[in-house]
């Protein structure tokens, strides 16, 4: 014998909030509390269109729920010949540090035999320095964030991006690494921002998952 239960919504006991919803035309499930017990959580999903100076992510998505977190992102820059930089937070995202010697970074192409790297910067380069802004022109990329609320050993993140250069919008992938410097690994870091060498970014779009 076979049952059948239809329903369009799910409510915790003694209580009017809907923990699933079901919709009856598209069978799509809505879960509207957060999903634990699961190896990859989406935390953030966003999108510009309009420029912005930089882009944030603060503690109220790099919460104390999760250590390490999957970062996707893509975006345009107003400026020709751009570095992408990425920069931490210890205060929730109020301030990002940009203390001389604070970070440590390497980024590379290998078809192309181009690299950056230092061991005492002031942000971590997260792309080569040639990124164009014209129609067709952006970074795509993405990034693990590793040990963001550990005091013992420093934040470090790695990734990949592909890039469009200025003016000739020849295409350009490479691998980057960068976290905090030995001196500064005791300092817990809850945000994260976006910033181009020069200039704002025209839009984008980020995508944060945390790792259980």
């Amino acid at each position: 014998m076979v049952s059948t239960l239809k329903v369009n919504k799910i409510q915790i006991p003694n209580s009017d909030s809907d923990v699933i919803s079901l919709d009856a035309t598209t069978g799509n499930i809505a879960f509207n509390k957060p999903v634990t017990g699961t190896a990859m959580v989406k935390l953030l999903n966003a999108s510009w269109t309009s420029t912005v100076a930089e882009y944030d992510i603060t503690s109220s998505t790099l919460s104390s729920t999760y250590d390490n977190y999957f970062i996707m992102w893509r975006m345009q820059p107003t400026t020709d010949n751009i570095t992408m930089y990425g920069r931490f937070s210890t205060d929730g995202g109020s301030s990002f540090r940009s203390d001389s010697g604070y970070y440590g970074y390497e980024f590379t192409n290998n078809g192309n035999s181009v690299s950056l790297g230092s061991n005492g910067a002031t942000f971590i380069a997260m792309s080569y320095n040639n990124v164009g802004n014209q129609t067709g022109e952006f970074m795509s990329g993405w990034f693990y964030l590793k040990d963001i609320h550990n005091t013992t050993f420093q934040t470090t993140m790695w990734g990949a991006l592909n890039w469009y250069t200025s003016n000739s919008a020849l295409h350009g992938g490479g691998m980057y690494s960068g976290g905090q410097t030995l001196a500064n690994r005791t300092d817990a870091v809850n945000g994260f921002r976006f910033a181009a060498s020069s200039g704002d970014l025209a839009n984008g779009e980020v995508t944060v998952y945390g790792l259980g």
